[in-house]
């Protein structure tokens, strides 16, 4: 099974590509650039494992939370492949994401991804280490998280590019165990895309592509001016 993924949602460009057991991704950090980067380091990973896009047998996109613009980036090609190929499409969250990379290195207590979201929030969600979602995915101020965690009672391991960020404010409110994840682990991996959008087509969650919409969690600055300018 060929299967490909990438991610624009986060300042990181993400490209994967699972060529049956061989695995082969790519990164590249230049946040305000994705419209230029995505296309031709889809076009440049087929051409090294020689495939081309009719050759894909599931493609796996990365729908937010994270940037506006970058987010759509991703999805606007995704549904573009798909459409055109006729290409089975799943769209993946980058809390999901996480929360696959953080699966099997832990054993009992929660896992709680957090990514940023500026305006003093993160993006985030809970899950117990069986997979049962405790707290769905919000945008919400750390204070607010970390209220409902200790209330929760559980160990936490702490995973997502907001921890930076946040360390200070998680140590000084936080009253219940806690673990976090290196700063290398705390960026979005292709393997991890791949493993969690797999998981969902074994489940039956294609999605069709007209209808794949990214997952923002709140409004953008561009929606707020507009409502309020009603």
């Amino acid at each position: 099974m060929n299967i490909l993924a990438f991610d624009t949602s986060t300042g990181w460009t993400i490209v994967a590509l699972l060529k049956g057991e061989s695995l082969k991704e790519e990164t590249h950090f230049k946040p305000l650039e994705q419209h230029k980067i995505l296309v031709p380091r889809i076009q440049a990973i087929l051409e090294e494992q020689k495939l081309e896009l009719e050759d894909i047998n599931l493609l796996i996109v990365g729908i937010g939370p994270g940037s506006f613009t970058g987010t759509r980036v991703g999805v606007a090609t995704a549904k573009a492949i798909a459409l055109a190929k006729r290409i089975p499409l799943v769209g993946v969250t980058s809390l999901e994401a996480l929360i696959y990379q953080a699966s099997g290195k832990i054993k009992g207590g929660v896992v709680a991804p957090i990514q940023d979201a500026r305006k003093n929030e993160v993006f985030t969600m809970v899950v117990d280490d069986v997979g049962n979602h405790l707290i769905p995915e919000v945008s919400c101020r750390i204070e607010t998280l970390c209220f409902i965690l200790n209330i929760l009672g559980e160990k936490v391991h702490f995973i997502g590019n907001a921890m930076d960020l946040y360390l200070s404010n998680i140590k000084a409110l936080l009253k219940v165990p806690y673990t976090i994840a290196s700063k290398e682990e705390n960026l979005i991996k292709g393997e991890s895309l791949i493993g969690a959008g797999l998981g969902k087509y074994k489940e039956g969650k294609l999605v069709d592509a007209i209808n794949l919409v990214p997952q923002y969690l709140r409004q953008s600055n561009a929606e707020l001016k507009y409502d309020k300018s009603i």
